[in-house]
């Protein structure tokens, strides 16, 4: 519906008219003749008409009054974070799975909520738990308003917290199992289905500043491994350089690579790959060799041994300080240096090679892929130690600490879930600028004519496409708080008819 002018004759007529379809076309139907347009510009009925109007279009002119500065904001909070991740903290299970496991215990406070709070704090504004209790009073997370920060301490010790000796079993030689393990295996539980079972667990040793996984491979931690009451089999990466075994004997055998993907023709082909096996008495070896890694670091090496070279005839003595220069020299029998060429060709022997242990019935080839696999959990360490910053960790206690970092991992599930819907859509999207997308969208409370309303600013950016993908409906940009005075009336018609909220 809208309103048009037609000229009839000498004079100009205002009317409502109304678009309908029949028979597949669309034709104008005429509503009212409002009258002519001289006379309804001179008497002024005109805007008393379009006043009239927009006492019934409240939403249209409080958006209008917001922009223009003509009120004065109440209140503002903002709802983008929450809006998107609560509804994925819902969607995955969490309430529930926490919610069982707490129905027990009487802490007095909503500890789903505190935990919600601080894994959607790591999310946007990581840093201590003292910070998110001051960050969440800028946001409008459902049931979070009475938390303190007593409270968030207290959640964090409540996942870290030991489960009693009876539920220790399969418990790792590093750690207790704990509330949070419950949470962990209920989470898988409810996603699997009749066809789905666990045949290859990816671990990895971490601390909060370094990723490190070929520290596992020790006598000891084997041992471990290989005890008959876990009944598991394991793929563990080999140090080269520093295990004898390695580069005496596995490195040394003779033996025909086995290849698993040839050299690359495009970019996204992966890796050339060869493998082989070898064993030393019981213990079961692959030795892995990337051509494209060894060419790589063949001319590392050689640009190393190029700078070398050209220091060495000026006699440069500080260059003994270089780490990447001192492995490949010697000192002469007449003094100064000179290259080490024994150190070279030992390095060589390394180029493009990685080699595994294990203990399973896997081809060398399913081995290795399976390993290479690992950069994934690596990749989530990484996410959870630059992205979300889960360090500096102020917590003193094991329980507190575990739970402060597992609410960080609970932040990367969310994460993972939101982008991977995202890239599913088709769409690309980095997670910096939708993050600053989503924390702009706010809701502002306004006064104005005796009544309140909230507004809610417009998505910019990529929010719109989290919130999709979230599947969250925004609603009304404008929602009325309260029924305030009655509206006057309008003409007969008006009388009878009650403002409906939005």
């Amino acid at each position: 519906m809208f309103v048009r002018s037609k000229r009839s004759g000498q004079y100009e007529y205002l009317q409502v008219v109304h678009n309908e379809r029949h028979d597949g076309r669309v034709q104008q139907r005429v509503v009212a003749t409002l009258g002519r347009l001289d006379v309804l510009r001179e008497s002024d009925q005109l805007d008393a008409l379009l006043a009239s109007c927009a006492r019934f279009a409240e939403h249209s002119a409080v958006l209008s009054a917001q922009r223009q500065g003509r009120v004065s904001a109440a209140g503002k909070v903002r709802i983008g974070p929450p809006l998107v991740f609560q509804r994925l903290w819902e969607e995955l299970g969490l309430p529930k799975v926490l919610g069982r496991l707490l129905d027990e215990r009487k802490f007095g406070f909503d500890a789903e909520r505190a935990i919600f709070l601080t894994v959607l704090h790591r999310l946007f504004a990581p840093g201590s738990d003292r910070a998110a209790e001051v960050w969440r009073e800028r946001y409008a997370i459902a049931g979070a308003d009475g938390l303190q920060l007593h409270h968030l301490y207290r959640a964090m010790a409540w996942l870290g917290e030991p489960l009693p000796e009876g539920q220790q079993a399969y418990a790792t030689p590093f750690a207790p199992r704990c509330v949070k393990d419950l949470i962990e295996e209920a989470l898988f539980a409810q996603t699997r289905d009749l066809f789905t079972s666990l045949e290859l667990v990816f671990f990895d040793t971490t601390s909060i500043y370094i990723v490190a996984d070929r520290g596992m491979i020790s006598k000891d931690t084997i041992a471990k491994l290989q005890a008959v009451h876990r009944d598991v089999r394991y793929i563990l990466g080999a140090r080269l350089r520093a295990v004898q075994e390695i580069y005496e004997q596995v490195l040394s055998r003779p033996g025909r690579y086995r290849e698993v993907y040839g050299p690359k023709q495009t970019s996204k082909d992966p890796s050339p790959l060869k493998v082989k096996e070898v064993w030393v008495a019981d213990r079961r070896y692959v030795v892995c060799h990337n051509e494209d890694q060894a060419k790589k670091d063949a001319g590392d090496r050689e640009a190393i041994l190029a700078g070398l070279r050209d220091r060495l005839r000026q006699g440069a003595v500080a260059l003994v300080g270089n780490k990447g220069y001192r492995k490949f020299l010697r000192t002469r029998a007449g003094g100064g240096f000179e290259i080490d060429e024994a150190k070279v060709a030992w390095e060589a022997r390394f180029d493009g090679k990685w080699v595994l242990r294990t203990d399973t019935d896997l081809s060398p080839a399913d081995c290795a892929l399976r390993y290479k696999d690992l950069w994934m959990v690596e990749q989530s360490f990484r996410s959870c130690k630059s992205v979300l910053q889960t360090r500096p960790i102020y917590h003193r206690c094991d329980e507190t600490i575990r739970g402060h970092v597992f609410c960080s991992f609970l932040a990367l599930m969310l994460l993972k879930e939101l982008l991977g819907r995202i890239e599913r859509r088709g769409w690309k999207v980095e997670w910096e600028r939708l993050r600053d997308d989503l924390d702009a969208l706010e809701e502002i409370t306004i006064h104005t004519a005796g009544r309140s309303f909230v507004v809610r600013s417009a998505t910019e950016g990529v929010a719109g496409k989290a919130i999709q993908a979230a599947g969250v409906a925004l609603g009304s940009a404008v929602r009325l708080l309260d029924d305030g005075p009655p509206l006057p009336p309008a003409g007969k018609r008006a009388r009878s008819a009650k403002a409906v909220p939005c």
